[in-house]
């Protein structure tokens, strides 16, 4: 017999009933104690002599008073009066997901927040060793200040319990003329069949819910009970993004995971699924908001293109501005290498074979008198050519490594080891190379800076570095060139210094990299004419400063 306002259980006394289940009545009342409002289940006196409607209920206080968590409704108390046994809970204000739903579906951002609250809730039950095996829109409250809380734990059991009131509960669910569509349409596979459960089987619940809250609509629709079940175990369901376009992706491939019907392939714990849906939350986040296109007659629409929305039109406009800027620098730099270009006129190719004549003496004014001729030297002995062509090794091993087919970007013939004594050379990074067949510009200067921003944004790497003993200009140049290269956040492994480096500039790497690829070009601008080599046997890049070929001296004019 339901009770009337003012009926009093201990010191809760009846205001109103709020609602009624298979499971008992529930009523708003007011301890009188605390003088507070709370909310009580009862169990009518009819159930009371039923021994599995006693034990659910019961079930139901022990598993909500072994859990504290805010998305769980709270138990504050149970007693017996009269022959009625209660169960007082929190007073919760608001709607179930259940009638929310039925205005539509919820917001994206609602939804994926809900879901994280659930997900959450659902793995401290199981922490505590309980499945909820009952997780519907009815048993999902939204209170008034956004809380979503999980209710009705009375089908709940813990890991465990024996399963052998799962297949009974079944076939009562979908045989019997008073059970909801609402408590089968949300079952898992396993629970359907009548197998053993575990905590998966809240999850796949779990996405049937949000799906529901992303789409407005079922996942296995059906009007029976029966057509519902043969959905969830036959049939896959709809792709989310197929109701509602403006899903984000990960959202739809977390509610698609939770809904396996293999339970291997299906989320093994709430704490996976709510990490998902919390990456969908971030993505969610930092996405444009997309503005839903303007509606037109279909007779305007085939020949008047929709105007794009002013998100996309400030975008377009900042692109336009930027590649304008772009082509108007491109072309200032064209047209500054084509004078310098016409004023210098075409440069003559240099040969490596041809002997260089003696350097300049930078302090004499007069061109030297001609040296008397010496005979050539003798071939190095065969020690010293195997010392030449073993510069470059393998990590680890005396195997030379061979130069292969695949350069990176182009292959210029190795140096030869220098016949004479090259005299005093200029430096090739401070940039005051004396004038003289073809002069020598500085090789850093705006050239560096550029090299360094364009290192700078390439992710760091590692080198090593090798340059020739007794060449005061290659270890000049190669010392502010680690410089260079570790101020733009790269690791130099290892520098040394060998005889006979193979190549006057080289760049050997292990596979085409951007920090790579940005050194190398610099050094083509600079007019270093590096020789650039893929070896797949190195760990790491190797830079190579070989001695540096003295200057032409320039023609005493007759």
């Amino acid at each position: 017999m339901p009770a009337s306002p003012g009926t009093r259980f201990g010191p809760y006394e009846i205001v109103k009933p709020l609602g009624a289940g298979g499971m008992g009545e529930v009523y708003e009342a007011r301890d009188t104690r605390l003088d507070r409002p709370v909310a009580i289940k009862i169990l009518p006196a009819a159930l009371a002599a039923d021994d599995v409607a006693r034990a659910r209920f019961d079930r139901e206080a022990k598993a909500i008073a072994a859990l504290n968590h805010p998305n769980i409704c709270a138990l504050h108390d149970i007693g017996d009066a009269d022959g009625h046994s209660f169960l007082v809970m929190e007073r919760l204000e608001g709607e179930t997901l259940q009638d929310r739903l039925q205005r539509g579906p919820l917001d994206i951002e609602q939804t994926i927040e809900y879901g994280i609250a659930l997900a959450d809730a659902l793995d401290a039950a199981h922490g505590r060793g309980l499945i909820h095996r009952d997780l519907k829109p009815a048993n999902v409250f939204l209170t008034t200040r956004g809380i979503v809380k999980i209710l009705d734990f009375g089908l709940a059991k813990t890991v465990l319990e024996t399963d052998a009131d799962v297949t009974r509960s079944v076939n009562q669910s979908l045989t019997s003329t008073g059970t909801t569509l609402g408590t089968v349409a949300y079952m898992s596979p396993e629970q359907l069949r009548g197998e053993p459960l575990d905590v998966r089987t809240d999850l796949f619940s779990l996405g049937l819910v949000l799906y529901e809250m992303a789409t407005g609509e079922r996942a296995f629709p059906g009007s029976t009970v029966v057509v519902a079940a043969a959905g969830i175990l036959n049939q896959q369901p709809r792709a989310p993004r197929e109701a509602r376009a403006d899903l984000p992706v990960r959202l739809e491939q977390a509610v698609l995971r939770a809904l396996e019907k293999d339970r291997v392939l299906r989320y093994q714990s709430a704490a996976d699924l709510r990490a998902d849906l919390t990456l969908a939350k971030r993505d969610s986040r930092t996405a444009i908001p997309a503005i839903p296109p303007i509606p037109v007659a279909p007779s305007v629409a085939a020949h008047q293109p929709i105007p794009p929305s002013p998100v996309q039109s400030v975008r377009r406009s900042r692109w336009r501005r930027a590649l304008a800027t772009l082509l108007f620098i491109v072309a200032l730099n064209a047209v500054g290498k084509w004078t310098n270009w016409s004023r210098r006129g075409p440069e003559q190719p240099q040969t490596r074979d041809t002997a260089l004549p003696p350097p300049i003496q930078r302090d004499a004014i007069q061109p030297p008198p001609a040296a008397p001729q010496t005979p050539a030297p003798e071939p190095a002995p065969e020690r010293e050519r195997s010392k030449v062509s073993a510069t470059l090794n393998e990590p680890g091993t005396d195997k030379p490594v061979a130069p292969t087919d695949a350069d990176i970007t182009s292959r210029v013939p190795a140096a030869t080891p220098p016949t004479q004594d090259p005299g005093p050379f200029p430096s090739a990074l401070a940039g005051n190379a004396p004038l003289g067949g073809r002069a020598r510009a500085g090789r850093f200067g705006a050239g560096g800076a550029t090299l360094l921003k364009a290192l700078r944004s390439a992710p760091p790497e590692t080198f090593d570095l090798v340059y020739a003993t007794d060449d005061p200009e290659a270890r000049t140049m190669a010392l502010q060139l680690r410089t260079l290269l570790t101020t733009a956040g790269w690791t130099n492994a290892s520098t040394t210094e060998i005889a006979a480096p193979q190549a006057k500039v080289g760049i050997f790497a292990p596979t085409v990299t951007p920090g790579v690829s940005a050194l190398t070009t610099w050094a083509r601008r600079q007019g270093l004419q590096p020789d650039v080599r893929h070896v797949a046997s190195l760990p790491h890049p190797r830079i190579v400063i070989g001695r540096q070929e003295p200057l032409r001296p320039e023609a005493s004019p007759r």
